[in-house]
Parts: C-alpha cells; structure tokens; sequence
C-alpha cells in the first residue's frame, strides 16, 4: 500500500489520504509564484504559506532583479527554492505552482533525472537542496488564476519593483499575516543568483 502512495505522490497528486495525514501531521501548504518585469531581468518572487487546514499562515517575498538571463520560469524556479529553503526540513504537505518548469524541475529531481543544465548552476543547488528538505511533499500545477496564486502574483510583482509600499498594503488585504521580504543581493553573474 505504501508503495502505490508512493507512485501517486511521485506524480506530484496528493490523494485524500495524503491530505488527511499531512493534516494531522500539521504539514504546510505552501503556494509559489515568480514574475520577470522585463528584459532586463528584473525580477521577484513569492510565496503564501497556509497550514494544513488552507488558513494563511504567513507570507513571503523576493527580489531577483537582474536575472543574468532574464526568463520568466527562472523567477518562477527560484520562488520556489528559495521557498523550500527557508521553511523547515519536512514541514511541506504540498507546493502549488502555475509554472510547468517548477514542477517538471521537481518531479526531474526526485525521479533521479537531474535538472536542466541550462538552469544556473546555483540555481540548480538552490532547487535540489531544496526538494531534497522536503522528501515527502506532493507538488501540483494549477492555471493562474486558481487558489492562492493571484495574491502570490501580486506579492511576486511588488518585490520585482521593490515597491514595499505595495507589499505593505498586500500584506494588510491579506489580514495582517507575518511577512519576510528579502531584498535583492549583489549577483554572481557568472552563475545565476547569489
């Protein structure tokens, strides 16, 4: 029996059971999203973070301006390890994400495929650790405007822009929720992110 959870789970689908366990387990669920502005890689990311029962817990904000190669799903790839990175070793019951490169990057790792070579190199350490801290999540994809993405997309649009006053007023129409912004670092530019 485990062994079909398993298969399920590394599909990234979580069965009404998974969700039954990760809620008395108090597991996190956890929605990403990233937004690239323009060509010149500026850039943000995001993250809204629930607890089991889908109540907002918390949020999350990152600056990536200046992506060395300014392509969306990388704002999207580095919301999302930057996300599983900061949270705690095992706490998430799901990720949800509206990009296909997040989820293919993780279901790529987990099934023991690597990840995309193209990706920067730290950006591809920052992914790995990352899922690796999370052995038992379910991840799934949903359209834009689905469940928690849209405040996560405006949330993601204000730290592009760095625009504080925005992410502060998100921050109030989400209900005052704890909010960690991280503000842009110096690049490597060889690689990717700092």
């Amino acid at each position: 029996m485990s062994n079909h959870m398993g298969k399920k789970h590394n599909k990234g689908k979580i069965s009404k059971r998974q969700q039954a366990q990760n809620k008395r387990q108090g597991l996190l669920e956890v929605w990403t999203d990233g937004s690239l502005l323009d060509g010149e890689g500026v850039a943000g990311g995001a993250a809204i973070i629930c607890n089991s029962d889908g109540k907002l817990q918390r949020t999350m904000s990152f600056e990536f301006n200046h992506l060395p190669i300014p392509i969306s799903d990388f704002a999207e790839l580095w919301a999302a390890a930057k996300t599983l990175n900061a949270l705690s070793p095992g706490s998430i019951g799901r990720l949800t994400t509206d990009c296909p490169a997040v989820k293919g990057a993780i279901m790529d790792i987990r099934g023991g495929k690597g990840i995309n070579e193209a990706y920067p190199q730290n950006l591809r350490e920052a992914l790995i650790s990352g899922v690796a801290a999370h052995p038992t999540m379910a991840v799934d994809r949903v359209t834009r405007g689905q469940g928690k993405i849209p405040l996560a997309d405006q949330f993601a649009k204000a730290a592009a822009r760095g625009d504080m006053a925005r992410i502060e007023a998100v921050i109030r129409s989400a209900g005052n929720k704890p909010h960690e912004h991280e503000p842009s670092h110096p690049l490597e530019h060889s690689d990717g992110m700092a």
